[in-house]
């Protein structure tokens, strides 16, 4: 059984949703709770919750975690997470992935199988249609030497973030590509789920 923390971004500004994404409900269930069932199943040592509110209410277990930059995007908030975190694999993912429990054995679980069964590798990524999907990766804790360096230097892009880091990558098959399709706004909520938006704040 690979050991790892799961950690979650939610401290994204989410201007072009016009509210907090983590809590729009798809299907019944405001987005967060989705992502983190997906994680749940893994069963990781820990969860954190990367930025934004502290949150109760929730479906899952969880740790919350300021995010050390606010607002300076998710480079520093995936610093952020390997810093605090207590284990050497750190599976990062994004609130906002409505599809993610249908992705946790066959997308995110062989991410961590990969990055356990070779050391040389820093990081492992999913590739989408010959696509990398940085947003949505395995880390080992190492790596935050690399990317805090990166950031300090004034980095804010993942592509710039990893560039000194040894990636490995998993191509998604094509069946399992819409569990990592984000939703950025109202209008890609429509078009993943065919219904509007609702807008509900956890409390």
């Amino acid at each position: 059984m690979t050991i790892f923390s799961a950690a979650i971004l939610a401290g994204g500004s989410s201007r072009r949703m016009g509210t907090d994404k983590a809590t729009v409900v798809v299907g019944g269930r405001i987005l967060l709770d989705r992502v983190g069932s997906a994680l749940a199943s893994l069963c990781p040592l820990e969860t954190l919750l990367i930025g934004g509110p502290a949150r109760a209410n929730i479906g899952f277990a969880h740790r919350h975690v300021p995010d050390a930059w606010p607002g300076e995007g998710p480079l520093g908030g995936i610093v952020t997470a390997l810093r605090v975190s207590t284990t050497d694999l750190v599976l990062v993912v994004p609130c906002d992935l409505p599809d993610l429990e249908h992705a946790s054995e066959t997308v995110l679980s062989p991410l961590l199988a990969m990055l356990s069964g070779d050391p040389d590798l820093d990081v492992v990524v999913p590739v989408v249609a010959g696509r990398p999907q940085l947003a949505v990766a395995a880390y080992r804790s190492r790596s935050n030497v690399v990317l805090a360096g990166a950031f300090e230097s004034g980095a804010r892009s993942l592509r710039d973030g990893l560039r000194s880091l040894c990636v490995g990558e998993l191509v998604v098959a094509a069946g399992d590509q819409r569990s990592l399709v984000d939703l950025d706004t109202a209008n890609d909520l429509a078009a993943w789920s065919g219904t509007p938006a609702r807008r509900d704040a956890v409390q």
